[in-house]
């Protein structure tokens, strides 16, 4: 059996014909090579790859939930303490 490194795997014509590597977009324009699901069910359709949100994402509503004033968010993330999205 083969071992790849990380590098070389991105080569690998196999990995890419049997769908095992896809190209993914992100909002912000970057572009990643992510793995696919290792298992597919019949019925179930083509696996579908949604990138993640961007950490922080739900900072500022979660907080908020929990009564914190938006200026005390704003203290929060200036210390460090809470990431809020870009």
């Amino acid at each position: 059996m083969h071992r790849f490194r990380p590098d070389e795997i991105l080569e690998d014509e196999q990995a890419w014909a049997t769908d095992c590597l896809r190209n993914v977009e992100y909002s912000t324009g970057n572009k990643r090579v992510l793995i696919t699901p290792p298992v597919s069910l019949l019925g179930m359709g083509e696996s579908q790859i949604k990138p993640s949100r961007r950490l922080g994402h739900h900072s500022q509503q979660i907080l908020t939930e929990y009564g914190y004033s938006t200026k005390d968010i704003d203290m929060l993330h200036q210390e460090g303490a809470v990431i809020l999205p870009v």
